[in-house]
Order: structure tokens, then C-alpha cells, then sequence
């Protein structure tokens, strides 16, 4: 066993942020590579099609979706464009605000893509976690999300 250090991570503190990093990194990219194989939207377009839906009843303002999503600003104005170029969305204006709408295009692309979506997250992800661990892992992950936002 290593020894703690304020300089430095124990081999046992090292384990631990791995597993926490590749919890999330690896079934995220998982679940998005899985939409992209089988739908024609990317992991990042259902991210902001599904918060446009849930989030603003479709349509939304651009901080609002920065919030919701965790990105940096320059990333979702780049995503935005693109899926305003392929018709997925629309841009514009709430009270002077940029938004972004869902348009007929996207409402679809959505729907088509939500089973996909949660059949990935059930394959990749809950089938892993025994019934037993569902509530301590649920516990473990709001009490870091608290932290991380303090």
C-alpha cells in the first residue's frame, strides 16, 4: 500500500479516480458511439435534441443548454450550427437571448433515436450493476455531483 502524500495520489486513491473517470467517460462514449452506429445522429446531437425536448419543451436558450449540457461555449455554438445546417434545429432569439428550437426534422430524428438510446444505456451500463449496488452507487454519485459543484 502506498503511503498518503499531499503531493500525491495513494495507489489506492489512483484505483479509485480511474474507476470513477472511466465510469462515466467509457459509457458515455460507449452509449454515443452506439446512437452514431445506428441512427443518423451523433451522441452530441441527442444530447442537445433530448434537452431541447425535456428541458424547454423545445426550444431553449443557449446558457440554459450550456448549463444543462456541461460543454464549453464554443462547443455548443460549433454542435448548434451544424445541426442547424443539417435541420435538426433552429437558431434564434428568447427576449435577446440565443436559442435553439427543435424543428420537425429533429422532433423525428429524436423519437427514432430514443429507443436506441436507452437499449445502449441498458446493454452498456445497468446491466452491469447488480440490484444490490443500484442504491449505494446512486448515493456514491449524487454525494461527488454535490461536491464537484461546490
Amino acid at each position: 500500500m502506498t503511503e498518503p502524500s499531499a503531493n500525491s495520489l495513494t495507489d489506492e486513491e489512483r484505483a479509485l479516480w480511474h474507476a470513477i473517470k472511466m465510469l462515466g467517460d467509457e459509457a458515455c462514449q460507449a452509449v454515443g458511439r452506439d446512437i452514431t452506429a445506428r441512427t443518423a445522429l451523433s451522441g452530441a446531437d441527442f444530447a442537445i435534441l433530448s434537452r431541447l425536448d425535456e428541458l424547454g419543451d423545445g426550444r431553449l436558450a443557449q446558457r440554459d443548454l450550456l448549463a444543462s449540457l456541461g460543454w464549453d461555449k464554443s462547443r455548443v455554438s460549433h454542435q448548434l450550427r451544424r445541426m442547424d445546417e443539417r435541420g435538426l434545429i433552429t437558431r434564434g432569439q428568447i427576449e435577446g437571448a440565443a436559442c435553439a428550437a427543435l424543428t420537425e426534422a429533429g422532433t423525428q430524428a429524436l423519437a427514432l433515436t430514443r429507443p436506441v438510446h436507452a437499449a445502449a444505456i441498458r446493454e452498456r451500463a445497468l446491466q452491469h450493476v447488480r440490484p444490490e449496488e443500484r442504491d449505494a452507487l446512486i448515493a456514491v454519485a449524487r454525494r461527488i455531483a454535490a461536491a464537484v459543484k461546490n
